[in-house]
């Protein structure tokens, strides 16, 4: 191939990049000046756009006062525009490839590799990247498809448990039996690549005897089994009071507790989450208001509520030195937090109105409690 051709070859790799990167992003009209070498460049206004939204610094450190329009772009250079673009931050723990310990793109490129977005550059074995390897106008097609395809979640929603471990009830349209609803999940889990199991309120308190005489401490010990993830706490959590709702959290046996396997209670393995209830005296949540999972690289946040109205239905032991917030003004409030962090996509557990969950929708689409969450890579 001739110098010229070569030459063609470079503007048309880095051009095509360019556009691509411009036309999925919506570039608006008009150049700025931050390059001094793309004046002469039909591609110009999305360059200067490129480096406006910090997905390029330029080609010239530490001055990067170049964008280098006619040179080719390494793998791993383009590793570093996706990781910007999408706002990636999880990198997996890291080190996914053999080769790129030394670039400077190794974080990109790891964090590339967590989304799906990149295999390697060495099947099967793929576990090499290339990062010094130009790219190919097929290699960068897919990078944007897998950049661009829905990450499908399914949420696995229960509530209302009220500690029915070994009992059956026709209430709530059916309740019960933790042997049950751990052959069911796991039915359930295994259509899927990606499920979290949650509880959306009242795992706990006013439970039958088998489950109440111990503290609900055998529910608390079978939910840990079926491998439940999130509880959102509902206002029966409550029944006992804030101290004995963190020993259900935290473990620790108390005075007249039987320990009914034979050894300590070592409380949840799974997460408590109360946005809207805080300790009056220091404005503080009682639990953690969300909590982040991340699925094939992309970050959704799992909100949990209880209702403001739930000092009005248990007893006012239960709910001593405790505030209960509105639901709405509770999640508009952490919305811009959680995009802060680059989470674009929020669910809530709890047993909420359709108005809460139209205001999580303006991150995230979630269906109804028993519905899946559907989260854009980018």
């Amino acid at each position: 191939m001739s110098t010229s051709q070569n030459a063609r070859v470079r503007v048309i790799i880095l051009a095509s990049v360019v556009a691509l990167i411009a036309a999925l992003f919506a570039v608006p009209a008009g150049a700025g000046g931050t390059f001094i070498d793309d004046d002469d460049s039909v591609f110009e206004t999305a360059t200067e756009w490129m480096a406006a939204e910090g997905i390029t610094k330029g080609c010239n450190p530490p001055t990067n006062d170049k964008f280098c329009p006619d040179d080719n772009v390494t793998r791993g250079q383009m590793a570093a525009f996706f990781s910007r673009a999408y706002d990636l931050t999880d990198d997996g723990g890291g080190d996914k490839f053999t080769d790129d310990d030394s670039s400077i793109f190794e974080s990109a490129i790891d964090r590339l590799a967590t989304t799906g977005i990149t295999k390697g550059c060495n099947p099967p074995s793929i576990d090499k990247f290339c990062p010094d390897d130009n790219m190919t106008r097929g290699q960068m097609a897919a990078f944007f498809f897998r950049g661009e395809v829905d990450i499908d979640l399914q949420i696995l929603s229960i509530n209302d448990f009220h500690g029915n471990i070994a009992t059956t009830s026709s209430a709530f349209g059916g309740v019960g039996r933790a042997d049950f609803l751990a052959a069911n999940m796991r039915a359930a889990e295994a259509e899927v690549d990606n499920s979290i199991i949650v509880s959306a309120g009242d795992l706990i308190g006013a439970s039958p005897l088998i489950s109440a005489l111990f503290h609900d401490e055998p529910t608390i010990e079978a939910m840990n089994l079926i491998g439940l993830d999130i509880n959102g706490v509902g206002n029966h959590e409550f029944d006992e009071g804030s101290l004995e709702l963190l020993r259900m959290q935290n473990g620790a046996d108390i005075r007249l507790t039987v320990t009914w396997n034979g050894s300590g209670f070592a409380g949840a393995d799974f997460e408590f989450l109360a946005a809207n209830v805080v300790v009056s005296a220091t404005g503080k949540t009682v639990f953690p208001s969300y909590t982040v999972k991340s699925y094939e690289g992309v970050q959704v946040a799992f909100i949990g509520m209880t209702l403001q109205g739930t000092p009005s239905i248990v007893t006012q032991f239960g709910v001593a030195g405790l505030t209960f917030l509105d639901e709405v003004d509770t999640v508009n409030a952490l919305l811009p937090e959680l995009q802060a962090k680059g989470i674009e996509a929020s669910c809530g557990s709890d047993r909420f109105d359709r108005q809460v969950r139209h205001t999580l929708g303006a991150i995230g689409q979630c269906g109804d409690r028993t519905g899946d969450c559907r989260s854009h890579r980018s």
